[in-house]
């Protein structure tokens, strides 16, 4: 049989040279370029360049999946997605990165990998000029602007651009775990969080840094080490194969007071300190937020979502920050040391904070009478005097207050908590504020 011949690529585009077999090729192609996309979709309004991948974002609807892998059945909506799952039951990962050891199945998945060690961040979105290292999260940032939620939750009417994201937040209202722990019994709603907790038992730590070989039991800590290498290693050494890997400078400075940044959406996000800009709403309560990430945190105050675990004591968090300063209260860690005066903090930006109580810096002013702080959370509660915001509210009584420590000391006059007693009297106080007035009348007695 005669194999058949290739075709010639004679149609050349003018813009980028780029080379076509036919016409028809070249004139979608062209698409690229003018941003033409003729094909809208009937349901959600969705517009493409091409008959392809409109009737591939149909199924997206329609829920149909023509294409099944014939290991497991599973079925996908596009072939690239099967030919993809494929891979996971011949484990192929040709492509290796060179400095935590992390596999890959295919080369576009190392390059994305490469910028969580470089910083590096090529999509931007053209709203708000935000930039993301991948595609997929500039596409869920845009859900922001354009508001597309299409799979809504039928308890709470919460809406979510993922259908895998809703049916991780069913299990809120179902309590469902499904994952349990062999060992001590500790329940999971995600596989992965149950992976993660398992090694607190075994001792197990798969992730190694190429670098200094020193060990993780999860891939977030070690991407968190490598940034170490990073900062005080050139690129080029960390990357020998990759020529396109540059070195972060924090080339950009806020002209307000003075700090640095990597880049410029890293720089736009630092100044909506400083001028209050609030581009992100709470759709159920109206709160608005600086950024999308306090926005998603805050979100989950209304749905009760506490998806971050303590392995010890299985308190859970509405976010992995809390989680991780709750954990110290375990460890008694405290890590971050001042060179001045030796004492020590559980977490960097306390003993930052702390370091301006040598130095006298005051980098966070209000833009309304200029009074400067130390500290960006006591600016913050300053500004809400001027706005007369008060954020937290009492859920017994419905007061409101400025801060959540005046909302906590609030609530003791409903708990009967007093907390702070006197040395030399044994009197008891809600706060200390009232503790120090009571500690006067002993001085000259």
């Amino acid at each position: 049989m005669e194999t058949r011949r290739r075709r010639r690529k004679t149609h050349v585009c003018e813009l980028c040279t780029k080379k076509f077999p036919c016409s028809n090729h070249l004139q979608l192609h062209m698409r690229t370029h003018t941003g033409e996309k003729p094909h809208a979709c009937k349901i959600c309004n969705v517009r493409m360049s091409t008959g392809v991948n409109m009737k591939r974002h149909m199924r997206t609807h329609t829920g149909e999946r023509p294409y099944a892998c014939d290991v497991c059945g599973l079925a996908f909506s596009a072939k690239v997605n099967l030919n993809r799952h494929q891979q996971i039951h011949t484990g192929e990962k040709p492509f290796s990165c060179g400095v935590c050891g992390s596999d890959f199945s295919r080369k576009a998945y190392l390059i994305r990998h490469f910028q969580i060690h470089t910083g590096e961040r090529v999509y931007t979105c053209k709203i708000c000029s935000e930039e993301f290292t991948e595609s997929l999260s500039l596409k869920i940032h845009m859900q922001v602007h354009t508001g597309l939620k299409r799979y809504s939750c039928q308890v709470c009417s919460l809406t979510f651009a993922y259908k895998s994201r809703l049916e991780r937040h069913i299990q809120i209202h179902t309590g469902e775990k499904p994952y349990s722990c062999l060992i001590c019994g500790a329940e999971f709603n995600q596989h992965a969080h149950l992976k993660t907790h398992v090694r607190t038992h075994t001792g197990e730590k798969p992730y190694i840094c190429k670098v200094c070989d020193r060990a993780f039991s999860d891939s977030a800590n070690m991407k968190r080490h490598i940034k170490i290498h990073v900062k005080n290693e050139p690129v080029k050494n960390l990357f020998p194969n990759c020529n396109k890997m540059k070195q972060r400078v924090k080339s950009y400075p806020c002209q307000v007071c003075g700090s640095s940044f990597s880049n410029n959406s890293n720089l736009k996000r630092h100044v909506r300190i400083h001028t209050g800009e609030k581009l992100y709403t709470c759709l159920m309560c109206g709160l608005e937020f600086q950024q999308n990430s306090q926005l998603e945190i805050h979100v989950r105050s209304h749905t009760g979502e506490k998806p971050y675990n303590c392995n010890v004591c299985e308190k859970s968090f509405f976010d992995k920050s809390t989680m991780k300063r709750h954990m110290r209260t375990h460890s008694g860690d405290k890590p971050h040391s001042c060179l001045i005066c030796g004492s020590a903090f559980s977490r960097a930006f306390e003993l930052k904070t702390h370091i301006r109580t040598h130095t006298g810096e005051k980098p966070f002013a209000c833009i309304q009478c200029g009074r400067a702080f130390s500290d960006n959370s006591t600016m913050k509660r300053h500004v809400r005097r001027h706005s007369g915001e008060k954020p937290f509210s009492c859920e017994v009584c419905g007061s409101t207050f400025f801060s959540s420590s005046q909302l906590k000391i609030h609530v003791r006059i409903h708990t009967g908590e007093k907390p702070y007693s006197c040395d030399i009297c044994g009197f008891a106080v809600s706060d200390n504020a009232n503790m120090k007035r009571h500690l006067e009348t002993h001085i000259g007695k």
